[in-house]
């Protein structure tokens, strides 16, 4: 019976009882800068699967998401974007590129070398 009292006394606490660790509410930074934008210049074609739009630059073709509406079927354009090689696409070409701005290719300042 005594082995029952101390250890029914070891659980008990003058102290009240913790309230559980909140969750984080800190969002992780991301390791997107200014310098993660590209802008490229080059012509589109259509991809092998329907609905897929491709932009050759430098001999570097990336598959041009987003801005379809301004985008246009075919013919010489300029685009700033962001890669994103880690996407997953049926389109099965390009490196994905998130298409921020759609420029005129005529009027656009080109791309320097080494800068894209």
């Amino acid at each position: 019976m005594l082995c029952v009292l101390v250890l029914s006394a070891c659980g008990m606490s003058d102290d009240p009882p913790s309230a559980p660790p909140s969750p984080s509410s800190t969002v992780p930074a991301t390791s997107e800068t200014a310098a993660d934008v590209l802008t490229l210049r080059g012509r589109v074609s259509h991809g092998i699967e329907p609905g897929c739009l491709l932009l050759t630059d430098g001999g570097q073709t990336y598959l041009l998401l987003g801005a379809r509406e301004r985008l246009p079927e075919s013919g010489e354009v300029t685009v700033r974007g962001r890669p994103r090689p880690e996407m997953a696409t049926t389109c099965q070409q390009g490196v994905p590129l998130l298409v921020l701005d759609v420029l005129d290719a005529s009027t656009a300042p080109p791309t320097p070398e080494g800068t894209r």
